[in-house]
């Protein structure tokens, strides 16, 4: 037997909620998306899973939030971003030897800079212990 278009919506509707809801709280996702600060500087790829992941948002809050097929989605369109994005060239390496016998003020200030750096790198800086040092590795 051959589904008819009206099934196949029946079907959609019973899972995924009325499509009036999902489109409703699928716009307002996307208008809160486009006005952010750095919606400019995306990429085409990044802009378009956003679109897409705001839609699935939408089926999870307008229809059945236990569907395990729209989390999937989710990790999908992430990913394909994460396949896509521009990893930064490899730099030389910065090496510093803090030597701990410094003021507290000092320790605490290298470690912002330590946590900082961590945050822009994805964790590219490493802190070896050095007997009275501390070496510092920025890759």
């Amino acid at each position: 037997m051959t589904k008819t278009i009206q099934d196949v919506l029946n079907e959609r509707g019973a899972r995924y909620g009325d499509f009036s809801d999902h489109a409703a709280i699928a716009q307002q996702l996307q208008d809160i998306i486009r006005a952010a600060p750095s919606w400019d500087r995306m990429t085409p790829v990044i802009k378009q899973s956003l679109t897409v992941i705001a839609d699935k948002l939408a089926r999870i809050c307008s229809g059945d939030p236990s569907y395990d097929d729209n989390w999937i989605n989710l990790m999908g369109y992430s990913q394909l971003v994460l396949d896509r994005l521009d990893k930064p060239a490899k730099t030389n390496e910065t090496k510093i030897v803090v030597d701990t016998d410094i003021s507290k003020q000092s320790q605490d200030a290298i470690k912002r800079w330590i946590d900082s750096e961590r945050r822009i790198t994805g964790g590219a800086v490493k802190t070896i212990p050095l007997g009275g040092a501390t070496l510092i590795n920025k890759t």
